[in-house]
């Protein structure tokens, strides 16, 4: 998908993830190697399957990427879809800094854990798969995958942002087959999915907000390391992996000014009050959206559906 103009990060410390390719960051019971498509070169390799009560979350996004796989061989290319099990313990979302004392001083931001894990990784076998492939088939896969950049439905954010995505090629092939129609699915998937870049900055601009934010940055200062937000820290500490004398002196860091945020958020109730402004934020939107709440609600379940027949047909 693509957007028009980029809405961008309200504050830096808002964090979003984004799935790459067809690997799938999600676990299960293994089946056999590969699925060979009919009158096809190539094969999907299939590292697994997930159970049946798989989060929706995991669960769409593995039927997503193996049904584009599927199609994606079906036009004579190798691919690898994987499925491991969701990591038991997953990162908290600190939209508005941390209060957690106990969390900063044993994992910081999670900002060392998160680059420790992205050096020890695996290579990707469908970006290692791709960079062996010559220009042309390189440029064909990605046609394939993505389909024609002219041919597209959009949606457009609350923000002011016009979101688009092709309406072929084998990803929206895949989502077809999972939510039926494109338009309608891109219009309510992208609208709550985005919902942070909506909330943030209201949250952020309400007095509330602003006068506990000066709060801890009172405090901040008071203890030694002045800094203008949340985010700011955070990005001096990603900072400080590329200054500092060892990863280890970088972790140390890390964890004193993530000790120190947290006492901090604590004191003066920075944290609370963020959350707390955000919350009573989105249940007003979800109050004046509902409706499109229960459309997005039953796609989706549909798509469970889809998703629950292939486990069944590949087990």
């Amino acid at each position: 998908m693509t957007s028009d103009r980029g809405t961008g990060r309200s504050r830096r410390w808002l964090l979003s993830s984004l799935a790459v390719g067809l690997a799938v960051g999600v676990g299960g019971v293994l089946l056999r190697d590969y699925w060979q498509p009919a009158a096809a070169g190539e094969v999907v390799q299939l590292d697994g399957v997930p159970g049946a009560a798989t989060p929706d979350e995991d669960l769409l996004g593995w039927a997503e990427q193996t049904l584009a796989a599927r199609c994606m061989a079906d036009r004579g290319f190798r691919v690898w879809v994987r499925w491991s099990a969701p990591a038991a313990e997953e990162q908290p979302r600190h939209r508005y800094g941390n209060d957690d004392d106990a969390w900063a001083a044993a994992h910081g931001f999670g900002i060392g854990a998160q680059r420790h894990t992205s050096a020890t990784q695996a290579p990707e076998p469908n970006r290692a798969y791709l960079a062996k492939l010559p220009d042309d088939r390189r440029a064909a896969y990605d046609a394939a995958y993505h389909g024609d950049p002219k041919q597209t439905v959009s949606a457009s954010l609350a923000s002011g942002a016009v979101v688009r995505t092709s309406r072929d090629g084998c990803l929206a092939a895949a989502r077809t087959e999972l939510y039926g129609d494109l338009a309608e699915w891109l219009r309510l998937d992208t609208g709550w999915r985005n919902m942070d870049a909506e909330v943030v900055p209201a949250v952020t601009a309400m007095p509330a907000y602003q006068d506990a934010l000066a709060r801890w940055r009172d405090c901040m200062r008071a203890a030694g390391h002045p800094a203008a937000d949340p985010g700011a820290l955070r990005d001096e500490a990603s900072q400080a992996y590329r200054t500092a004398p060892s990863r280890e002196a970088a972790l140390a860091q890390e964890r004193a000014w993530a000790v120190q945020e947290a006492t901090c958020a604590g004191r003066t109730g920075f944290v609370k009050t963020a959350e707390g402004l955000d919350a009573a934020y989105r249940a007003r939107l979800a109050e004046q959206r509902a409706g499109d709440r229960a459309a997005y609600d039953a796609i989706r379940a549909a798509g469970r559906q889809r998703a629950l027949a292939l486990i069944t047909e590949l087990s």
